[in-house]
């Protein structure tokens, strides 16, 4: 009899693991329903963005596992670039200085500096439309590489390489509306990746009611090319 209890006792004990674990998944899961992620299959999941900064240096150091069901890893990284406004500042850069801010927020992040984008445009001449290597030497920030790029995937490796040497990743986007092609540049500021599913976080020189790359793609905006300096 008491061998029986014994046993009875193991298979219980067995079972509340078994729940517990279901449980994890479940909560895990509602965890993450809401933030804004990309799917390799072509499909866009919600996931609450609430959580996004609660997790982001937990998730920065470590890995997840999941239930018996499976273990999968959660890879993050974020690096603290300071977003600066275009709209705070003089000249053209209001309208069209996008691409001098996102350079600006570059500089200021791997030279620790707090240059004004009214002082990196005099070193671009005062115009808005970058001489992106005239500005390697100016603000000594390195070597320009230029890529074009329409592929997430490629453009998710090549921020995820380059925040893991600490250096923010320019990301340049391009609409057409009614004819006319528009251009905007933003700085890609960090990663968030868990199996096929990725965020992109960035900083929007034109507003911060966008944090993640996703949020462009979805207001119609198409991925146009990228430049990293090192």
């Amino acid at each position: 009899m008491r061998k029986y209890n014994i046993f009875l006792l193991f298979v219980i004990l067995f079972l509340s693991s078994l729940r517990l674990n279901i449980i994890a998944v479940d909560l895990d899961a509602r965890r993450y329903s809401g933030y804004s992620i990309y799917n390799e299959q072509d499909s866009y999941v919600s996931v609450n963005e609430s959580y996004l900064e609660e997790y982001e240096e937990f998730l920065a150091s470590e890995k997840i596992k999941k239930s018996s069901y499976g273990m999968r890893s959660i890879e993050s990284r974020t690096l603290g670039v300071v977003r600066l406004a275009q709209a705070n500042y003089s000249g053209c850069i209001p309208s069209y200085g996008c691409a001098i801010v996102s350079v600006t927020m570059f500089s200021n992040y791997v030279n620790n500096e707090s240059l004004s984008p009214d002082y990196v445009l005099t070193l671009n001449g005062n115009s808005c439309s970058v001489n992106w290597s005239n500005l390697e030497s100016s603000l000594n920030i390195g070597s320009v590489t230029a890529q074009s790029n329409s592929n997430w995937n490629t453009l998710l490796s090549i921020v995820k390489f380059n925040i893991n040497n600490s250096r923010p990743v320019i990301v340049g986007l391009e609409r057409t509306i009614n004819g006319t092609r528009n251009t905007h540049y933003i700085v890609a500021s960090g990663y968030w990746i868990s199996g096929t599913n990725s965020v992109i976080y960035i900083k929007d020189p034109g507003g911060n009611n966008r944090t993640s790359l996703i949020q462009f793609i979805n207001d119609g905006r198409a991925l146009m090319n990228y430049r990293v300096y090192s």
